[in-house]
């Protein structure tokens, strides 16, 4: 058997604000969903052409309250994919 490198799992926790949707992810807290698609960007360049041969991709997991516009979390959903990760999914 290969030895595989544990999965990579990057949290994204949505919740309401007064000023519209925030997602705390990737370290930061109180993003903007402007802000969130930037970071996301960034963090892909960085985080999904470097993975060694028999790791696993990186899974993002998009955690809404139940307060969080619909909308918003495909918004999220959408911005992980286009900045490259292949693995998003929804807890």
């Amino acid at each position: 058997t290969r030895f595989r490198l544990p999965e990579v799992r990057l949290e994204v926790k949505l919740r309401a604000a007064p000023g519209g949707t925030v997602a705390d992810a990737f370290g930061r807290e109180g993003l903007s969903m402007d802000q969130f698609e930037a970071l996301a960007m960034e963090i892909a360049a960085d985080l999904v052409p470097e993975q060694p041969a028999g790791s696993a991709e990186p899974v993002v997991v998009i955690d809404p309250e139940a307060q969080a516009p619909y909308n918003d979390v495909v918004r999220v959903h959408d911005a992980c994919t286009k900045a490259g990760f292949r693995r998003v999914a929804l807890r």
